[in-house]
């Protein structure tokens, strides 16, 4: 029964909705209730009423496209009352105002294309409740005296998108009492704009107000508030009046205005940011803030401006203009901004307060303590000297000038009287770019275009470009206690000026204190005075590319008198100076290093130099001092391993020095004296070590070594090198020259293929000799000659009896293979007693052998394990493995002995008899051993 019910409902709707479509009535969605089978009379007259406005709402705690239904129905004057927590989007034009109820919390949707239009005599939207609008659509108020949205007191309205307009009707003027005296957004409660648009076309009332209901005024109630964090507003007298009891916060946004005010504030605003233009107009302000009126007359207003760009069109705009009554005590605080009128200077506060100005600008101006700026001239004048006694611009801040345009200028609009000046810095100023000058005539004697500090205070100006021009006394004066730095720019100074009876040529820069000139073009007198013995010296510096055209001039004031300990006030180490004449009351209160000079200097150049003429110039310089022919002769010789040599030689002491770089980074330098003696070091990086990877690490072939000659090499312990030599012979081998001059023959060392490979302990000297050994018993022919050659010349064997008889065919006791590694370990086994105890001891310390049974003959098996362990305590890689099958009498391998043989055979120490036989059990002979000890030092080495 439930499921047939359900189904009737809906044919039911579809049929409505069919009907709808097909009468040509705009289609209204329906919601699923019981009685929503068809449209009921008050639906009906929503459809007719609204002129064809489709309207949805959403009940609470559904979602609106599952519960859509009509606005509620208007009433005989249009009004449509909303009432409830509900949701209501409009989709097509509607002629009707709107009351949200006190209590109401109301979301409203204005789709794109679709507009909101008030009945006649009603506000567009009246809210008491809480009402938020949002979408892309149109609310406009076409009645005279009426908002298009208008907030009561204690209601709270979110405006995010749409816009906002009250369209301008036939007949209206200022005088019309019933006209556009309303507001396109009235505000008595709480307002957050964000991302929408609000304008009026025309109109002599504001477009936004906030907070002008007297009724505020009573005990307790809360001011409006009025929030605007983005969007575009513009049109009316002012575009937002913040009224008497109004708190009015700017995030963002674009704000214009083409009659009165941008933005007028009677109570408290703070802006943070936004773009702020009133655009051409004879009064057109961009701030006003003044005092109260009405039932909060004399209230103070309070205007601070955190942030934002704010620009006039036009010489007779202000960003800011203020209509403090005498007792009130209203204000505006800037500490951020840029703004288009040099005007608001007055108002800052503290932080970065910018001006780039729009028009020309006539006026004095202080720039206040803590307050940071950059004024852009931007092309236009800054005029001055309206205020007699002050400077156009006084900076007691931190102030950049520029002009980002062509032909910005800074000046005063009458010559004044003496000591009055264009800009007088009193903080941090940088001149950029921009020109500075008076346009009046000769300035007075006494009178300045810029002073730098003076009235007892530290103060710096920065010159770095632009252009200053006096026609008078001084263009840059730099008092007392300032800093003066001019990197850039022209300073000029015309005419000339009469004092006591004297004529005088006006100075471009005239110091009392500190100042640098490192570049820049000076066309006039750089003057430095020397004054008062309870200061510091004056001191003018001139350097690098300064360029002065005009009179040096340094003199004591009247009062002064030059201590003993005195320096010099005018020192000049570089530029170049046109200079007409030298002002100089004494000698040594100038210095001179460097520079060129239109007339001779030589009167002021300091100790140990001169003024050398060239011309028409003076080249002050160190006296010239011919260079000396040089001493060495340096060649570049390329190797045929491709690394490349350079030689110096000093040509007075025959003595010279060879250094070649190999490419793994092996440095070797030769330093031949005047006798032809040698001396080669040899430097092996650890990078060169890591490079090889185990191999030796190569040194260049731009050197061969001979036999005897001492090479120092300088390598990580453990570096294995291969240094050119000679002569290679298995009798050839390195020996270690030690510092007192003994030397110690190097066991793991080769000397073959025309290349010594030794293994260093750290940094050696070494070189590599002839010791080999002449055994009757040993003819040349021996299969084992080469092998035993070896081994006796690096002493790892020795010979029998008298040394003069090796017996290759004896069989080699396990005492004497220990003695054999202890001595190819570097361990000292002379002086033993017995004569194989130290090498038997060695053995056991170091895990070779047990020591044990000493002089029986050792077996090959026997002799490979001894050497396998020695190999593995030296660190040495005896992974390889060997396949042994092949090979005779490789199942009588003692399973102890099996992986020594196989390490042995892999690496090619062990060969087996007639290259076949391993004879594991085998006795080894002496010659035998030593083939062994030659093989495995090449396996270790290479």
């Amino acid at each position: 029964m439930e499921k047939k019910e359900k189904s009737s409902k809906l044919i039911s709707s579809l049929v409505a909705l069919s009907l709808a479509t097909t009468l040509g009535v705009p289609t209204i969605a329906l919601a699923d209730t019981a009685n929503a089978e068809q449209p009921t009379a008050t639906q009906q007259q929503a459809v007719d009423g609204a002129n064809g406005q489709i309207a949805t709402q959403g009940h609470e705690g559904e979602s609106s496209a599952a519960t859509a239904v009509e606005l509620p129905a208007a009433d005989s004057n249009g009004v449509i009352t909303l009432e409830g927590s509900h949701s209501y989007s409009i989709s097509k034009d509607l002629k009707s105002s709107i009351v949200v109820a006190e209590g109401a919390n109301i979301s409203l949707t204005v789709d794109e294309g679709a507009t909101l239009t008030n009945t006649d005599g009603q506000h567009t939207i009246t809210n008491n409740g809480t009402l938020t609008i949002t979408g892309g659509g149109t609310v406009d108020n076409v009645s005279p005296g009426r908002g298009a949205v208008v907030n009561k007191i204690g209601a709270t309205v979110i405006l995010n998108g749409c816009t906002f307009t009250r369209s301008e009707e036939s007949g209206q003027d200022a005088e019309h009492s019933g006209g556009n005296s309303w507001y396109t957004i009235d505000n008595q409660g709480s307002m957050t704009i964000t991302g929408s648009k609000v304008s009026v076309d025309g109109g002599f009332s504001s477009n936004i107000r906030n907070g002008g209901d007297d009724s505020l005024a009573k005990d307790g109630a809360e001011p409006a508030k009025l929030v605007v964090n983005s969007g575009d507003f513009s049109g009316g007298l002012n575009t937002i009046k913040n009224d008497s009891y109004g708190v009015l916060t700017i995030n963002g946004g674009s704000f214009k205005n083409t009659k009165q005010h941008v933005v007028m504030n009677w109570n408290e605003a703070t802006i943070k940011g936004g773009t702020f233009e009133a655009l051409p107009s004879a009064s057109a302000t961009l701030f006003s803030s003044a005092y109260g009126a009405g039932a909060n007359e004399g209230a103070a207003g309070k205007l601070n401006i955190e942030g934002g760009t704010f620009t006039t069109t036009s010489a007779n705009q202000k960003c800011i203009r203020d209509y403090f009554a005498e007792d009130n005590k209203g204000t505006v605080s800037i500490t951020g901004g840029t703004f288009s009128d040099p005007d608001v200077y007055q108002y800052a506060t503290g932080g970065n307060v910018n001006v780039a100005m729009a028009a020309n600008y006539n006026g004095n101006v202080v720039v206040p303590k803590g307050v940071t700026s950059t004024l852009d001239l931007n092309g236009h004048t800054f005029s001055g000297g309206t205020v007699a006694g002050k400077a156009a611009l006084t900076n007691n801040g931190a102030i950049t000038i520029k002009d980002s345009a062509s032909n910005g200028k800074i000046c005063r609009e009458d010559n004044g009287a003496k000591g009055y000046y264009t800009i007088d810095n009193q903080g941090t100023m940088t001149i950029e770019s921009g020109s500075v000058y008076n346009s009046t005539g000769l300035m007075p004697a006494g009178s300045s275009l810029i002073r730098n500090a003076g009235n007892s205070t530290e103060a710096t100006l920065n010159i770095t470009g632009g252009t200053i021009k006096q026609d008078g006394f001084i263009a840059v004066k730099n008092d007392d206690h300032g800093v003066l730095n001019i990197s850039g720019g022209t300073i000029e100074t015309t005419g000339e000026f009469e004092k006591d009876g004297e004529i005088y040529t006006p100075s471009a820069v005239q110091n009392w204190s500190t100042a640098n000139i490192t570049a820049g073009t000076i066309n006039g007198a750089v003057w430095t005075s020397v004054w008062d013995d309870n200061l510091p010296n004056s001191k003018t510096t001139l350097s690098g590319t300064a360029k002065v055209n005009g009179a040096i001039i340094t003199k004591r004031d009247d009062t002064y008198s030059k201590p003993e300990s005195a320096v010099p006030s005018t020192v000049i180490s570089g530029g170049s100076y046109n200079v007409g004449r030298w002002v100089v009351e004494d000698n040594s209160w100038v210095s001179i290093t460097g520079g060129a000079f239109s007339s001779d200097p030589s009167d002021y150049v300091a100790s140990g130099y001169e003024a050398v003429k060239s011309g028409s110039t003076y080249t002050v310089q160190v006296p010239y001092t011919p260079a000396p022919s040089p001493t060495t002769e340096t060649t570049t010789t390329t190797n045929p391993d491709g690394t490349t040599t350079t030689t110096v030689t000093n040509k007075e002491t025959g003595e010279s020095t060879s250094t070649t770089e190999g490419a793994n980074g092996t440095t070797v330098v030769e330093k031949t004296d005047a006798s032809g003696n040698t001396a080669t070091d040899i430097t092996v990086p650890e990078e060169a070590v890591d490079a090889a990877a185990g191999a030796p690490v190569e040194v260049p072939d731009a050197i061969e070594v001979a036999e005897g000659q001492e090479i120092s090499i300088s390598a990580p312990a453990g570096t294995v090198v291969a240094v050119p030599v000679t002569e290679s012979n298995a009798g050839n081998v390195a020996v270690i020259v030690h510092a007192d001059g003994t030397e110690t023959v190097i066991p793991m060392s080769l000397v073959e293929d025309g290349k010594a490979i030794v293994q260093l302990d750290g940094n050696e000297t070494i070189k590599i000799v002839d010791n080999a050994k002449d055994f009757s018993d040993v003819p040349a022919e021996h299969w084992a000659a080469d092998d035993i050659d070896f081994a006796s010349s690096h002493e790892i064997f020795k010979g029998i009896g008298n040394g003069d008889t090796y017996e290759p065919e004896t069989a080699l006791t396990r005492n004497m293979m220990m003695t054999v590694l202890a001595r190819t370990d570097g361990a000292d086994t002379s002086d033993s007693d017995p004569w194989y105890a130290k090498g038997q001891q060695w053995a056991v310390d170091n895990g070779v052998s047990n020591g044990l049974w000493g002089e029986d003959s050792i077996t090959r098996e026997q002799l490979v394990t001894m050497l396998f362990n020695y190999a593995n305590k030296s660190g040495m890689d005896t992974s390889a493995r060997a396949d042994l099958s092949g090979m005779k009498n490789a199942d009588a391998v003692s399973d102890w002995a099996l992986e020594a043989v196989q390490w042995a055979v892999a690496e090619g120490i062990l060969k087996g008899v007639d290259n076949t036989d391993l004879a594991p059990q085998g006795l080894a002979t002496r010659a035998q051993a030593a083939a062994f000890m030659q093989r495995y030092v090449k396996t270790a080495l290479l």
